[in-house]
């Protein structure tokens, strides 16, 4: 009786401790599962940081280590982004005071040195060259002002170098010429005003010797960029001068390379700007390299 009575226990033990194992192993699968799970969710949270995605966040319901954890890192990913943004921000803040700055460089000189001659010109009596510079002044600045907009189309680039060539046509005649070879599909590209007439601008200051001058005005595509040429048969310059004027401070009161050079390359980066191929004695060719939007560019045959 007594051995029965042990043997019958024995299988009860035995099966109470198997239905406790099962239900302890089947618990166990279900929280590991559960903490697998929030686990990799931290995991690709974390991967999204080392990508720079500071904008995702996880939300995990109870009170256990999983949901301290990730309240830690969702505070944590407000406060880099935070940082971030306001780095960003002061950035294109400095950028866009950087290029107020350049711009405002710009307009001073060609005024002042326009009105000059305007002045001399109305001493000596000159009232029909007078009169033709101002209209020509005032064409000028309405397409430099462009209704406060930094960015034109290429065909009003061109027309303000035109009405520059206009003006200085009053004070030197049939002295020079120019010639425009610009792809037509191109004229309605957008471009950053004022990047042509400087360059021509300093033809006429530093290109210029004997009795005549010829420039060539050129664009054309080159693969997703702009690509515009100022070409003179000038004195030219050499590499030495060439290197100061793309590597050296722009000069106050007045512009030239560096400075649109800059301006270019805070707007669109480092790659694109300005480059000069110039022989002392055999003239410059300076080329502006812009970036342009596909939609912008006439499709490649």
């Amino acid at each position: 009786y007594l051995t029965k009575d042990a043997g019958r226990l024995q299988r009860v033990i035995f099966t109470v401790c198997g239905i406790s194992f099962i239900g302890m192993a089947f618990i166990g699968y279900i929280v590991a599962r559960l903490s697998g799970r929030k686990m990799k969710r931290i995991v690709w949270l974390v991967r999204s940081f080392q990508e720079g995605n500071f904008q995702k966040r996880i939300r995990f319901s109870g009170n256990d280590e999983f949901v301290h954890i990730a309240d830690a890192f969702n505070v944590m990913a407000a406060n880099i982004q935070g940082l971030i943004n306001s780095v960003y921000v002061q950035g294109i803040q400095k950028k866009q005071a950087e290029l107020e700055a350049l711009q405002a460089q710009i307009n001073p000189h060609f005024l002042y040195n326009t009105l000059s001659t305007i002045s001399s010109l109305a001493n000596l009596g000159e009232t029909a060259k007078v009169t033709e510079m101002v209209q020509g002044l005032s064409r000028f600045y309405r397409l430099t002002l462009n209704q406060g907009n930094v960015f034109t189309p290429l065909e009003n680039e061109l027309m303000q170098v035109e009405t520059y060539l206009d003006i200085q046509r009053v004070k030197y005649a049939g002295a020079f010429s120019v010639h425009f070879d610009v792809d037509p599909e191109l004229l309605q590209v957008q471009v950053m005003k004022l990047i042509l007439q400087p360059f021509v601008e300093n033809t006429f200051k530093h290109a210029w010797f004997g009795e005549s001058i010829a420039i060539v005005i050129k664009g054309k595509r080159q693969g997703d960029n702009l690509e515009l040429k100022v070409i003179d048969n000038g004195i030219g310059m050499r590499p030495e001068t060439v290197q100061r004027l793309l590597i050296g401070p722009s000069q106050s009161g007045g512009y030239g390379v560096k400075n649109v050079d800059e301006r270019i390359k805070l707007r669109y980066g480092d790659k694109y700007g300005i480059r000069i191929a110039s022989i002392y004695g055999g003239g410059t060719t300076v080329q502006i390299v812009l970036p342009v939007s596909p939609g912008e560019l006439p499709a490649m045959e």
